[in-house]
């Protein structure tokens, strides 16, 4: 009988739990569209979300990760019509790299600067 519930498990001395594959995950902080230089896109939505892209792509390989290693994507933007209007950027990128993940997307009232769209991502292997 287990001591922590007074209920009998017959069972609990045989159950055993082992991890079937061990994961490295990395959290991606923010992404968005500034450039080498640490200055911020005037852009329109289409070139900054395309920036942002290229910034978490770069970040993802400096971890030592592929694209399709990216599990998880937050999407900040301060425009929902105009992120819905591109999206099909985001479903390319995607598609493109293979990529089987859960996106969520947050309307925001503010970024960084004159930015309109960040990208956190989950990458996992």
């Amino acid at each position: 009988m287990s001591q922590l519930t007074g209920v009998d498990w017959p069972y609990f001395s045989t159950l055993t739990c082992k991890p079937l594959k061990i994961i490295e995950k990395e959290h991606i902080s923010g992404q968005t569209a500034i450039d080498t230089n640490g200055k911020s896109s005037t852009a329109d939505f289409t070139s900054q979300l395309l920036l942002s892209i290229a910034n978490l792509e770069e970040v993802i390989a400096n971890a030592g990760y592929k694209n399709s290693d990216i599990t998880r994507i937050t999407m900040y933007t301060t425009d929902l019509d105009a992120l819905g209007q591109n999206f099909g950027v985001i479903q390319e990128w995607i598609t493109s790299n293979n990529m089987r993940i859960a996106v969520t997307v947050v309307e925001v009232s503010k970024l960084f600067e004159t930015t309109v769209v960040e990208l956190e991502a989950i990458a996992a292997k």
